[in-house]
């Protein structure tokens, strides 16, 4: 096949520049590698979603790498015979991100969501926080870089999507023990997050308990209606489904 450029186009809609549909599947879509010795013209520093050829696959592929950031900050890329690939300053951009969201966390997530807190009681600190300090941006809610979570904790503002990956970004974070509580000097075990969107809206899914639980911190924190934070194993939750 070759190497074929594609161009990413302007975002359209509120949170999501094409249709992506129901859900993100809990499915690892592509395998990410740095290096690729079978393009090394301008790629060998790239990221290699491996065996992707669809821009929802690599959105999937992105969040099992790093929740913070999502591939509509991707402007160009391209698709080679063995899948799609990222140049090296589209690679660096997301690094650069995805660094400083998690320095952030590092250095202010023992304030937000205490030691020894259980699960139900750290998703309830985390959409407080979100709530309390994140403010919807309903002047500039197509500005691309609220498309990832580092708005949320560098400027206090974004979207939906900006909500959903700033919720999945924390909570990753938080390293619980074999008791199922936070334990940040002996905790081991990460709770997966993933975004999940559709053409209006995002919002967030957890795995906890062999199952995956969806959440809304978007419209918790315009809401503050505990539904949106419980958690719900219906994988439609969100969007306008359940705006009460």
């Amino acid at each position: 096949m070759g190497i074929r450029k594609l161009k990413k186009a302007a975002a359209s809609v509120l949170c999501s520049c094409v249709m992506f549909v129901s859900m993100i599947t809990p499915v690892q879509c592509g395998v990410i590698t740095d290096t690729m010795p079978a393009y090394t013209d301008g790629f060998a520093k790239g990221y290699l979603f491996e065996g992707v050829h669809n821009w929802n696959q690599c959105e999937e592929a992105l969040q099992n790498l790093t929740p913070a950031v999502t591939f509509f900050h991707v402007t160009t890329y391209y698709e080679v015979d063995r899948g799609i690939v990222l140049t090296p300053s589209e690679t660096a951009k997301i690094e650069a991100e995805d660094t400083a969201v998690k320095t952030w966390v590092a250095a202010n997530i023992h304030n937000m969501v205490p030691d020894g807190a259980d699960y139900n009681s750290a998703v309830r600190d985390i959409m407080t926080w979100l709530r309390k300090y994140v403010k919807y941006d309903h002047a500039d809610m197509y500005n691309n870089a609220y498309q990832g979570a580092l708005t949320a904790f560098s400027l206090g503002k974004g979207v939906c999507t900006t909500y959903a990956c700033a919720f999945n970004t924390l909570l990753n974070y938080l390293p619980f023990d074999e008791t199922g509580h936070v334990n940040y000097a002996a905790g081991t075990q990460h709770i997966p997050a993933r975004l999940v969107m559709n053409e209006t809206h995002a919002w967030s899914m957890a795995y906890v308990g062999n199952q995956w639980l969806y959440y809304d911190p978007c419209w918790y924190a315009s809401t503050g209606q505990a539904i949106y934070m419980n958690g719900n194993t219906d994988r439609t939750f969100g969007g306008e489904r359940y705006h009460l």
